[in-house]
């Protein structure tokens, strides 16, 4: 999954508008229902004051991975399908939230 080519710049108003709360409070309820189901354990999102969110984990060793170093976009490792999709769905809330945030001029 892609990230726009000016996320670092929506980033700090991804932050300053409080929408970090939100993908958590997404995750938090994902992470709920998969429970409910005994599908996965935690999912556990790592966040990086310039970057943003940096990595997605659901379960041991899968996940989501930021890899910024050309066109930025979440690289999956380990992933199988419905772990993957939970991790997919989290992904694109962040990103929902992160293109809500608008360009800082």
């Amino acid at each position: 999954m892609h990230l726009p080519g000016d996320y670092l710049e929506r980033v700090k108003r991804f932050y300053a508008e409080g929408r970090k709360d939100d993908v958590e409070i997404y995750a938090r309820e994902l992470e709920n229902l998969t429970r409910r189901e005994r599908r996965f354990g935690e999912i556990r999102l790592i966040w990086d004051e310039r970057r943003g969110l940096t990595n997605i984990g659901i379960g041991p060793g899968a996940g989501l991975d930021l890899e910024d170093n050309g066109i930025p976009r979440f690289a999956e490792h380990n992933l199988g399908s419905l772990n993957g999709q939970i991790a997919g769905a989290v992904a694109m809330k962040y990103v929902s939230e992160l293109m809500k945030s608008g360009r800082v001029k």
